[in-house]
């Protein structure tokens, strides 16, 4: 039984990335914005410190530059084709059990893509 379980686990993991990544890159459009986090938040496991952060989407990768320093984070473009440009940047989190916020989705002005983290 345990066995079974932990089998369930690993499949999810596996195809939940595959599920999410359903957008065709070369439909989706690039784009960037300006944020600032007020927090730490973590980001597909790299936690950023708080500060003001250029988001930029260039169809293939995902990535968070910090404005002060420069300092970069990137991660794979993942997510679903929303068929239109947002109008706004929207980052969604949750809150972990440290109490850290923790982004699980994001919408970026201009894309249409909604991100999944």
């Amino acid at each position: 039984m345990k066995k079974l379980a932990i089998a369930c686990v690993s499949l999810a993991l596996v195809l939940v990335p595959l599920v999410a990544q359903d957008h065709h890159n070369d439909s989706e459009k690039k784009a960037s914005d300006e944020i600032t986090l007020s927090s730490k938040v973590k980001v597909a496991g790299q936690v950023l410190e708080p500060g003001k952060y250029v988001i930029a989407c260039d169809r293939k990768a995902l990535s968070f530059t910090r404005t002060a320093d420069g300092k970069k984070f990137a991660m794979p473009c993942t997510g679903k084709d929303m068929g239109k440009k947002s109008d706004s940047t929207e980052l969604s989190t949750t809150v972990d059990k440290d109490g850290l916020r923790v982004a699980t989705r994001l919408l970026l002005r201009g894309s249409n893509v909604d991100h999944v983290l």
